[in-house]
């Protein structure tokens, strides 16, 4: 490989690592709480496409994988990713540490673990009751948790 092309390489993987970690830093750090959304997203994601090539998608009239609804469940994660941000800047703002980003994270994972459940049944396996009710009070507690916090900052104004 040439000098020239080896400078070109070096300079889009720095460009690439500062994109990435700037992306971090709005995402308020990589954590575990981020790390198991991302596995929830792409759990979700997988599963919806097993699901669409066995022909049991709920997500689309014929059950099969349709191009429109997987471009639809990329874009509402990177929606989900836009609101964790959102989340975080308010938890800079405020200064709530990070209470808002858990919460909206919660929310999320519950909700994509719920969808990989839902999946599951669509193809026929069953779901532990327990599992069921768990991410239920997971998305529970991530809605109440911002609502709490706002109560606790209006106490202390």
């Amino acid at each position: 490989m040439s000098e020239v092309w080896r400078s070109i390489w070096t300079g889009l993987y720095g460009a690439a690592v500062a994109v990435v970690t700037y992306l971090a830093y709005l995402l308020g750090g990589w954590d575990g709480a981020l790390s198991t959304m991302f596995v929830a997203m792409g759990l979700d994601y997988f599963t919806g496409i097993i699901c669409a090539i066995a022909g049991k998608s709920p997500k689309s009239k014929s059950g099969k994988f349709t191009s429109t609804i997987a471009y639809k469940g990329l874009t509402k994660k990177m929606m989900m990713l836009v609101i964790i941000m959102v989340a975080t800047m308010l938890d800079r703002l405020i200064g709530t540490n990070g209470v808002a980003r858990i919460a909206a994270i919660s929310f999320y994972v519950a909700n994509e673990g719920m969808s990989v459940v839902e999946n599951a049944h669509a193809m026929g396996v069953k779901i532990p009751k327990g599992l069921m009710d768990t991410l239920k009070r997971l998305r529970s507690r991530g809605d109440t948790a911002a609502i709490k916090a706002d109560k606790k900052e209006e106490e202390n104004t």
